[in-house]
């Protein structure tokens, strides 16, 4: 992962930096393969999109993941220019 070190905050929601997003996205998807993310509704109006999302697979130690969440985006020239997630870890039964 580049030398990035990751710690997951979920209390905050400030700006951070892209180096930072990427390390934890990098993250995330080494501790997740097999992530699968499903749109359980969205809505766009002008440059901002809504989404509610629901994330789920098997982490590397074998335990199933799963979280859902909301996310607001702005969209300019077709690519993501700010994001706001507010997503939240479920428990999974054994």
């Amino acid at each position: 992962m580049n030398g990035c070190r990751v710690l997951w905050d979920f209390g905050t929601h400030s700006m951070i930096e892209n180096t930072v997003v990427f390390c934890k996205w990098a993250f995330f998807f080494t501790a997740i393969p097999d992530i699968q993310v499903d749109i359980l509704g969205e809505v766009e109006e002008g440059d901002t999109v809504w989404a509610e999302l629901h994330y789920y697979g098997t982490q590397t130690d074998g335990k199933k993941y799963t979280m859902r969440g909301v996310i607001l985006g702005g969209i300019q020239a077709d690519q993501i220019s700010w994001a706001r997630l507010y997503i939240n870890p479920m428990q999974v039964p054994d």
